[in-house]
């Protein structure tokens, strides 16, 4: 008689934890859009066909932590472009160092708000700092560009008028290429830092936008000696830089400017294709902040470097206190 109890006792558990396991997959599949070029926050590695990054960590971390089982699209810098655009692939979750700027909040007010598109767009709690910046080879025939594509966009500093040579031939105009990664905003910020000399570009000097399909692409042209300047999250521009350096076995050398272009607070794109998930998720991220989990990650992904005061702030502030039912009303 014992022994029946136990068996039944051991069936019971086994039927208790069944049901549990399949209640805990009863959430729809979450589709996760990782972008495959954005070392060391995201990119796809072909050697294990896998995606990897600080940020891939972070998304499938808290995805996970809120009960949701997940598919992984590989998104790459014109699929989100189109995406942010609400033209783009139909995800749950764009994990990628998006920044959140003021521009793009409205534009997901009014995609939500057109009536054509199916899903609306938001964005999830900061989840990472990082200042934008641009490097420029050193080596001074790079990136000479012979007839850039569109003069008007080229910024710089036009000789006086009559601009002559020696020999009174008009002074030609030297125009260098700046690249940057296609669906990202360079030319207000391309302006400015002409405008503040920090390209040190001499009269009749211009620098011209280049978009590139990719970071990798991008970097590779930077090295070669396509481009003189590339714009970028400098965490992104080294990461690449070691690639092609890994790849070309020799060094690709660069000035890095000493003054932050811009600021940029990456949070991820969480749209409402499936109810409900939006907020779980955006728990999670916290909850992932609070266990510490996320400063493993950067730990596991940008070893040996401290964080920026900022980001050190950020990572406190998202440690938002548990709580209990007792006292929270």
């Amino acid at each position: 008689m014992t022994g029946m109890r136990v068996l039944l006792c051991f069936l019971c558990l086994a039927l208790a934890s069944s049901l549990a396991a399949q209640s805990r997959t009863d959430k729809p599949v979450i589709t996760m859009g990782v972008r495959v070029d954005a070392k060391p926050f995201a990119w796809y590695d072909r050697s294990n066909d896998s995606f990897l990054g600080f940020l891939v960590d972070i998304c499938t971390d808290a995805v996970t932590r809120a009960g949701y089982p997940f598919t992984q699209i590989a998104i790459d810098a014109a699929t989100r472009a189109a995406f942010l655009k609400g033209e783009g692939p139909q995800i749950d979750l764009l994990c990628d160092p998006t920044t959140i700027t003021l521009h793009r909040i409205q534009r997901f007010i009014d995609l939500g708000n057109d009536g054509n598109t199916p899903e609306r767009f938001a964005f999830s709690p900061i989840v990472f700092v990082a200042n934008g910046t641009f490097v420029t080879a050193k080596n001074d025939d790079y990136g000479i560009l012979t007839e850039p594509a569109d003069p008007a966009l080229c910024h710089g500093h036009p000789a006086p008028e009559p601009a002559a040579e020696e020999n009174g031939d008009p002074a030609t105009p030297v125009h260098f290429a700046a690249g940057f990664v296609t669906g990202t905003t360079v030319d207000e910020v391309l302006k400015d830092i002409v405008a503040r000399n920090l390209l040190n570009l001499g009269e009749n000097e211009f620098a011209c936008p280049v978009p590139q399909p990719s970071h990798s692409e991008g970097i590779a042209a930077f090295c070669r000696g396509d481009l003189k300047y590339y714009f970028g999250d400098l965490d992104i521009v080294n990461a690449y830089v070691r690639e092609q350096a890994t790849l070309n076995h020799e060094p690709c050398e660069f000035d890095v400017s000493s003054v932050a272009t811009s600021y940029e607070p990456y949070a991820f794109v969480v749209t409402s294709k499936t109810p409900g998930f939006r907020p779980d998720f955006n728990k999670a991220i916290y909850e992932v902040f609070y266990h510490g989990t996320a400063i493993d990650r950067f730990k596991g992904h940008f070893e040996g470097m401290d964080m920026s005061a900022f980001l050190e702030t950020l990572f406190r502030i998202n440690q938002i206190p548990e709580g209990s039912p007792q006292t929270d009303p």
